[in-house]
């Protein structure tokens, strides 16, 4: 293996975790979020604060729930598969790297192709493709919390108000 193609998968290997880790944090994020309606909803129960809310009171709870559940949308459009579809019978002739790309390839042409390719355009490419995928993935969750704070901020506005 030369320089390049080490440097290659080691930056690789760490995308990879980057990506591993939003996830752990995307589905930390929307245990807490999903939680956090659950909780809230459970306060408009019979003698409950969010009971027979009215005026302004009514406004901030009912935004506040609509706030949160955006917050779970973004955070669970975050944990859902990157399948990309297009041209990947094209791309594959070239490149094996990305599994989508691997499963055009003949057993046979697959081990060639290890033994004798330059590695480096593929791994290129594909630590492209996975950070771009992992800079949106945090965007997401970075946009989720927030938005989850906006709409906690929300829910204590109405429980003040009621």
């Amino acid at each position: 293996m030369n320089d390049a193609e080490e440097r290659g998968w080691r930056i690789h290997s760490a995308v990879a975790g980057w990506t591993s880790n939003v996830d752990s944090k995307a589905n930390f994020a929307l245990t807490i979020e999903s939680g956090l309606i659950a909780g809230v909803l459970a306060l408009t129960s019979d003698h409950r604060i969010f009971h027979d809310l009215s005026g302004l009171a009514a406004v901030a709870f009912w935004t506040g729930i609509g706030v949160l559940a955006v917050a779970v949308l973004l955070v669970a459009w975050t944990v859902r598969p990157r399948l990309r579809s297009k041209s990947l019978e094209t791309e594959a002739v070239d490149n094996f790297l990305y599994f989508g790309h691997a499963r055009f390839w003949a057993v046979d042409d697959l081990a060639d192709g290890l033994r004798n390719a330059d590695l480096v355009p593929m791994l290129a490419k594909q630590v492209r493709e996975m950070s771009v995928i992992a800079w949106n993935k945090y965007k997401h969750v970075q946009r989720s919390i927030t938005v989850a704070g906006i709409g906690l901020a929300l829910e204590v506005l109405a429980g003040i108000l009621a």
